[in-house]
């Protein structure tokens, strides 16, 4: 029995390998990317639970409203 053949063996031209290869390379770093993205989200969201410890919801709320940059909480 013989294994079934992967989509690189079923491409012939060395340009078709390369595509792939640099698809297979973006997506890597699409998948980085959203890693580094949920980790500052994590972040701000550790910032914000701290600033409403801090000052209350209704001033971060008061805050949020003006559209002002971030407080910096103690």
């Amino acid at each position: 029995m013989t294994p079934s053949p992967t989509i690189y063996d079923t491409m012939t031209p060395a340009g078709d390998r390369e595509r792939l290869s640099a698809l297979e390379r973006r997506a890597e770093a699409c998948e980085r990317e959203a890693a580094a993205c949920r980790h500052e989200a994590a972040r701000i969201r550790r910032h914000y639970e701290r600033m409403v410890a801090v000052f209350g919801l209704e001033a971060c709320a008061a805050h949020a409203r003006r559209g002002t940059e971030i407080i910096e909480v103690p």
